[in-house]
């Protein structure tokens, strides 16, 4: 991610949607180690059979509610099966106790939060205009994920209402967001992140629904998580950048 970011002026559309995927995916091994995240890729594309045509035309990307759910299910049938497409990833032995935590897979994780994801953040492909439908949802799903990894629950005054439900973000209407394998200073390390997030002047509607997700989680973060005035002023200062 570090390297695409650094040559994302050079990418093609295909190689920007590619990075988008692989990007989001990543980020959901780490939150989720429950869920089948090369089943989760997978979901962005077409199947494989039938005509390129009819593929392209066919493909619709389901919701990222339906599509976590999707691969968690596909993950615990191929363990019965006999084992998943990666039974001994060490984001799948990861503990969200700190004391209970050897540092191994912590360690990573915070190394592609702070290198990986942080120079994909900032180097301006999140947010722009010109993105194909498969990369624009991608990269919704990054922001929509961060949002929920750092505020896992809606202040109660912005809930919606029955009636609203269909425009609901997932944080509203699920409790995925209370799976997502977490301790307090992975959220915060998280946090830390946003705040290389690099905005654009011509963002769209969806992004602007992603956007305002984000910053109700910062303001949920400095509400309800943070442990001190210190973390409560970091997710601020997220917010006003």
């Amino acid at each position: 991610l570090e390297e695409a970011a650094a040559l994302s002026a050079y990418l093609t559309r295909e190689e920007q949607t590619l990075v988008a995927t692989v990007a989001s995916s990543a980020l959901v091994s780490f939150l989720i180690p429950q869920c089948d995240y090369l089943n989760f890729l997978h979901s962005y594309f077409p199947s494989t059979s039938g005509t390129a045509s009819s593929r392209t035309s066919a493909h619709t990307i389901g919701t990222l509610e339906e599509r976590l759910t999707n691969a968690m299910i596909w993950n615990q049938d191929s363990t019965i099966k006999g084992g998943s497409v990666f039974p001994y990833s060490a984001s799948r032995m990861r503990t969200t106790g700190d004391d209970n935590d050897d540092g191994f897979t912590t360690a990573y994780f915070y190394r592609f939060l702070n290198q990986g994801l942080a120079s994909y953040l900032s180097c301006g492909m999140v947010f722009c205009s010109n993105k194909a439908v498969i990369r624009k949802q991608a990269c919704n799903d990054i922001v929509q994920l961060i949002s929920m990894a750092i505020c896992p629950v809606t202040p109660q005054n912005n809930v919606k209402s029955k009636s609203e439900a269909g425009s609901s973000s997932v944080k509203e209407t699920s409790l995925l967001p209370l799976s997502f394998q977490l301790s307090h200073l992975d959220r915060l390390q998280i946090l830390r992140v946003c705040k290389e997030l690099k905005m654009s002047y011509d963002i769209t509607a969806n992004d602007q629904t992603a956007l305002a997700q984000l910053r109700e989680s910062l303001i949920g973060f400095a509400s309800y998580v943070a442990h001190s005035d210190e973390e409560a002023a970091t997710a601020y200062e997220a917010l006003v950048n």
